[in-house]
């Protein structure tokens, strides 16, 4: 398994990568937690989708509650653990 690591502002973040049997490297967020705003559209979705696919737990946040509440049953119904504000 690699390390690599992402430099962010003054935090270093380590980020596990993982070889799948093609040899081929996968990034794992695996017993990460995030939290990410403006979630149910655009970029904000698609970073959601992104981490939770890559194993993160994720907090959705938005401001259209109805909307909010049918993003995280989609996230439930595909095994991807999310939760909304």
């Amino acid at each position: 398994m690699k390390v690599a690591k992402k430099y962010h502002h003054h935090k270093t973040y380590k980020i596990l990568l993982t070889t799948d049997n093609r040899n081929m490297n996968h990034w794992t967020l695996k017993d990460h937690k995030a939290i990410i705003t403006g979630s149910t559209v655009g970029i904000g979705k698609a970073a959601a989708e992104e981490f939770l696919q890559l194993g993160a737990e994720v907090l959705i946040v938005a401001r259209d509650e109805k909307v909010l509440e049918g993003q995280v049953a989609v996230h439930r119904e595909k095994g991807w653990k999310s939760r909304g504000i």
